[in-house]
């Protein structure tokens, strides 16, 4: 049954590859509960439903209420775990370039700092 799609609903030519998807894909509480798959692992067979369609995603709050213990709460909202597995990894860009020209930057702080305490070293007694 997982990952089937229902014989009684025949596709139809024009349907999207992600509406077949979704079709033969359990909710992602059913997911959890009924499959036993840890949040991590749900969340990553349910992403490309949740990133389809955002505006079928707002009963999803409850949902990821009842995957996590509740004592999580207190530290964490809902909605943090829903934005936290809602992008996977090939969402986060970060530009390269600004991080070479920190690490270059860096860099010559450090060898500036090492000469200045060779400087300091040598002219001690």
């Amino acid at each position: 049954q997982f990952l089937t799609v229902d014989e009684s609903s025949p596709a139809i030519e024009t349907d999207k590859p992600i509406e077949v998807y979704s079709r033969g894909m359990p909710s992602l509480l059913q997911l959890s509960e009924k499959f036993g798959l840890n949040i991590e692992s749900a969340w990553m067979l349910y992403r490309p439903i949740y990133r389809s369609s955002p505006s079928s995603n707002s009963g999803l709050e409850s949902v990821v209420w009842a995957m996590l213990p509740q004592g999580c709460w207190k530290d964490i909202t809902p909605s943090l775990v829903e934005n936290f597995y809602g992008y996977g990894l090939y969402d986060v860009f970060y530009p390269e370039s600004t991080y070479q020209s920190e690490i270059e930057r860096l860099k010559v702080t450090q060898d500036r700092l090492e000469k200045e305490k060779a400087i300091g070293e040598a002219s001690r007694p």
